[in-house]
C-alpha cells in the first residue's frame, strides 16, 4: 500500500460511509486516502451508493461532487 505523505486521514472501506467521509473531508480541504479490500472486478469506489442517498449529499452540500462531468453514473 502506498499512502501519500500528505494524507491527513486514512479511510478504510470504499462503501457508502467511506465515500461519504472522503467527500466531506475533501470538501473541507482535508487530504484523505481510501483503502478498500476489493482487488478484482469492476468495483469502483462509491459505486454502491444508492440513488436515494442523493438527498443526503445535497443536504451536506456535496451533491455537486457527484454530479460533475467526470463522475460516472450507473
Amino acid at each position: 500500500m502506498n499512502v501519500n505523505a500528505h494524507t491527513q486521514v486514512l479511510i478504510v472501506g470504499a462503501g457508502p460511509a467511506g465515500i461519504s467521509a472522503a467527500l466531506t473531508l475533501s470538501a473541507r480541504n482535508v487530504s484523505c486516502t481510501i483503502v478498500d479490500a476489493k482487488k478484482s472486478g469492476i468495483n469502483k469506489p462509491g459505486e454502491c451508493i444508492p440513488p436515494n442517498a442523493l438527498p443526503l449529499f445535497r443536504q451536506l452540500g456535496l451533491a455537486g461532487l457527484l454530479e460533475r462531468d467526470d463522475h460516472l453514473l450507473y
